[in-house]
């Protein structure tokens, strides 16, 4: 019930107060505004975000996180890792906050770890960050992680590849995409003192353009024949999309190559033989062969 004080006597008159609020609700809904996009900003960062106080209490995340705990920021603000993952983790989250805070700057280190949502698997690296007020108190830390499983599974495929490379008797090499040599195994070494780290692959093999690079696909297969110092090789070069270089792969075809050439020149004089032979032959009907001076070369080709 609203009381009529204009018919109390003891009351002589009423004075209002009136205040211009419009700016202070504008500020407020612009607040609310900037809260909501700063909100959408982290939420498309691919990372993972959150802000916790001295005590380990989550004060804010992003949608990243959400997926990490499986659960919304409602749910996550005012709760602590012990709430969300086993303690085990929980005890190396929170030595890991308490490392930043004591080193007085960001602190990177990383982590296994298995999201609630799905159940799948991401090896993070994270940094933690000690945040200080305006007044230059500390107040909490940030932390920031990032999905690092391809760049590791890279890094242990270049690791084994690398093995593998030096390992090879045969010379082996890596270049990148405009040609320049990564790697080199022993053995290309002593093909030639060209093959070194920095080095050009296109100072060796003479045979080999740009245009063949830019043409590969991932994971194709293609060879091309180059003669080094007094020796014939035959390279294979393959596209690799995970380290995206390209892997050369060398074979000494030297002994092929004369052994060929040596059947060759065996071949033309056999023909150069049977040719001259041919122009003196005569064909004896009754043996069914080919003669020479009455010497047997062979038997017609239908009779067979």
């Amino acid at each position: 019930m609203v009381t009529n004080y204009l018919h109390e006597p003891s009351i002589k008159g009423i004075v209002l107060n009136i205040r211009d609020i419009t700016a202070h609700k504008k500020a407020e809904e612009e607040l609310k505004n900037s809260k909501e996009l700063l909100q959408d900003l982290v939420d498309a960062i691919p990372d993972l975000i959150w802000m916790k106080d001295l005590n380990g209490v989550y004060l804010f995340c992003n949608l990243r996180f959400e997926q990490f705990f499986g659960a919304k920021l409602s749910d996550i603000c005012g709760k602590t890792d012990y709430d969300f993952i086993d303690k085990e983790l929980a005890d190396f989250f929170r030595q890991k906050d308490n490392e930043a805070i004591a080193a007085g700057k960001s602190t990177v280190n990383e982590e296994e770890v298995v999201f609630a949502n799905d159940g799948h698997r991401e090896i993070l690296e994270t940094i933690k960050t000690p945040l200080y007020g305006s007044e230059g108190h500390l107040i909490g830390v940030l932390g920031v992680a990032r999905d690092i499983t391809g760049r590791k599974k890279a890094d242990e495929l270049q690791k084994e590849q690398a093995v593998f490379v030096q390992q090879n008797p045969a010379p082996v090499f890596r270049v990148d995409l405009s040609g320049t040599i990564i790697s080199v195994n022993i053995a290309a070494r002593q093909i030639s003192k060209l093959f070194t780290e920095g080095g050009s692959v296109y100072e060796i093999l003479k045979n080999l353009t740009k245009s063949v690079f830019e043409g590969m696909v991932d994971d194709e297969q293609i060879q091309i024949e180059e003669t080094i110092g007094p020796k014939v090789y035959l390279f294979t070069i393959r596209k690799d999309p995970a380290t995206k270089s390209i892997y050369f792969f060398g074979s000494d075809i030297t002994g092929h190559k004369i052994a060929f050439k040596a059947l060759n020149k065996s071949e033309a004089k056999f023909r150069e033989i049977i040719e001259n032979k041919m122009e003196k032959a005569s064909w004896s009907f009754g043996s069914g062969c080919w003669t020479n001076q009455g010497k047997y070369i062979g038997y017609l080709a239908d009779m067979y």
